[in-house]
């Protein structure tokens, strides 16, 4: 092959596919990404990111024309609420697994005081072992 295939989801279940020459930057690329299983935008190149944004805004989209939302969304603070609380909860779940559940050095690490994090703790159900 004299390239790879780089896809990108576009929403509305539409996928941009742009074929990249094999060049030394994609080999560059795909050793950024070591092992992970997906190549991110992040790993590429800004001049294939350039390619693939191009792409993605020149495809036609099928049906286009007036169009109404038919999905609804949660409010804004709804929404922001949810993504914090998920990442409250990831990141105190990592910082006991990177401490070894020692509560002393998470709140040193996370600039917490100890009733502070037994609070949080609490409030995602997350119990030091």
């Amino acid at each position: 092959m004299n390239g790879i295939v780089v896809e990108s989801e576009q929403g509305r279940g539409t996928t941009v596919r742009v074929l990249i020459p094999r060049t030394e930057q994609i080999e560059r690329a795909l050793a950024s990404a070591r092992t992970e299983p997906t190549l991110f935008p992040q790993h590429l190149p800004p001049d294939i990111r350039v390619q693939i944004a191009r792409a993605a805004v020149e495809q036609p989209v099928s049906g286009a024309g007036p169009h109404r939302i038919t999905q609804s969304l949660p409010r804004l603070q709804d929404f922001r609420e949810t993504v914090l609380a998920r990442a409250e909860k990831e990141y105190l779940r990592d910082l006991l697994s990177l401490t070894g559940s020692d509560l002393k050095e998470a709140c040193r690490i996370a600039g917490l005081s100890l009733s502070r994090l037994y609070a949080l703790l609490s409030k995602h159900g997350i119990k030091p072992s």
